[in-house]
């Protein structure tokens, strides 16, 4: 394969609490090159072959996410998860959304925690929703348990 023309993208969370601390009392999000430095450092101190460092070309660092963000990554979660079962959310009751982010455990990097969640909280909800009513638009309501339920326009 050659690979001259192609941009390669990984991510890690090797060293991610050192990395976001020193570029925070540095105020360095904003500053590329530190930015950098910074990570080049933290991944030679964490053991990383200097070799492979050296072939990074610029680094990204992301801070954690809001609350506000995270709503919506979970928002975005439960409408995937329904489409994979044939469903198109319509509404989601807000508890639902703060029951998933009450179960989230710890904080942590990423969007696929919140994935594997609600697969777990709401795969049977999904499934008889399914079940019963293939390819409908859907509400999804806190329960316990949570539940699915045909989709209902307000009149107008």
């Amino acid at each position: 394969i050659d690979c001259r023309q192609a941009i390669f993208c990984f991510t890690s969370n090797l060293d991610c609490e050192g990395i976001m601390k020193d570029l925070e009392d540095l105020d360095a999000f904003d500053d590329q090159p530190l930015v950098d430095r910074v990570c080049r450092k933290r991944l030679r101190d964490a053991g990383v072959a200097p070799e492979l460092v050296g072939r990074i070309s610029a680094f990204l660092a992301f801070r954690q996410l809001g609350t506000e963000a995270i709503a919506e990554v979970v928002t975005l979660s439960v409408a995937r998860a329904a489409r994979e079962f044939g469903l198109e959310v319509r509404w989601i009751e807000p508890e639902v959304i703060n029951k998933i982010l009450e179960q989230m455990p710890g904080e942590g990097f990423g969007a696929r925690p919140f994935e594997y969640l609600v697969g777990d909280l709401l795969g049977d909800a999904l499934t008889e929703a399914a079940r019963q009513w293939a390819g409908a638009a859907v509400s999804i309501h806190a329960g316990p348990p949570f539940k699915c339920m045909p989709w209902v326009p307000l009149p107008a």
